[in-house]
C-alpha cells in the first residue's frame, strides 16, 4: 500500500513538470493576430519574459526605471501596418477586443469612432486593489498596436518606461489614461 502510495505522488509530480516549464505570465497570443501578421506590409514583435526584464533593469541606469521594470513579469508588444484601409475589418477589431476582454481585466480607457474602425483602449487587470496588469489596444484603419504587461504596475510611473525605445508606446498610454480621467473629472 505505501509503494502505490509513493507510485501515485511519483507519477503526479512527473506528470505535472511540462506544466511547471511553461510561462504561465504570459498567455498565449489572440488567433487573430496570425492572421494580422500574415496580412501585414510590416509588423513589430517584441516580448520580454520576466529574466529578460532583470537584464533590462541591471543595465538601466535611471533608478526609477529600475524599479519599475523589476516590478513587471512581462511585456508583450505587437504592431502590424497594412498597405489599405480595408485589410483589417471592424470585425476583426471585435474578434481582438472579444479574445482579451475577459472577468480579469476591467475597461479603464475606451476611445472609439463610431462607423470607422479607430480605437484606442486600456484595460487594466486589478489583484487585491492593485493594478497587475494592463492591456492597451490601439486600432486606426491601416494599423494594430497591442501592448500587454503583466505585474504590478503603478500608473505614474509608466513614463519611465518611455526610455526604453520601443516602449515609448507605453508613456502614450498613460497620458492618454492620465487625460481620459481628467475629462471624465470635468463632466
Amino acid at each position: 500500500m505505501k509503494y502505490r502510495f509513493a507510485i501515485a505522488i511519483l507519477s503526479a509530480a512527473l506528470l505535472s513538470i511540462p506544466v511547471l516549464g511553461q510561462d504561465a505570465s504570459q498567455p498565449q497570443p489572440s488567433p487573430v493576430e496570425k492572421e494580422l501578421a500574415a496580412r501585414a506590409k510590416a509588423s513589430q514583435e517584441i516580448t520580454l519574459d520576466k529574466n529578460m526584464l532583470a537584464l533590462a533593469a541591471k543595465s538601466e541606469k535611471d533608478k526609477a526605471t529600475r524599479d519599475l521594470i523589476a516590478g513587471l513579469d512581462s511585456i508583450y508588444i505587437r504592431s502590424f501596418v497594412f498597405d489599405k484601409p480595408s485589410q483589417f475589418t471592424p470585425d476583426e477589431a471585435a474578434k481582438l477586443r472579444q479574445f482579451y476582454e475577459t472577468s480579469a481585466w476591467s475597461p479603464m480607457v475606451s476611445n472609439r469612432v463610431a462607423g470607422k474602425n479607430v480605437s484606442n483602449e486600456i484595460l487594466i487587470k486589478k489583484v487585491n486593489g492593485e493594478i497587475h496588469g494592463m492591456l492597451i489596444l490601439n486600432i486606426t484603419p491601416q494599423a494594430v498596436q497591442i501592448i500587454r504587461m503583466l505585474g504590478v504596475i503603478h500608473l505614474d510611473e509608466l513614463d519611465q518606461l518611455g526610455k526604453l525605445g520601443a516602449l515609448g508606446a507605453l508613456a502614450n498610454a498613460n497620458r492618454s489614461a492620465n487625460s481620459s480621467k481628467d475629462e471624465s473629472k470635468s463632466k
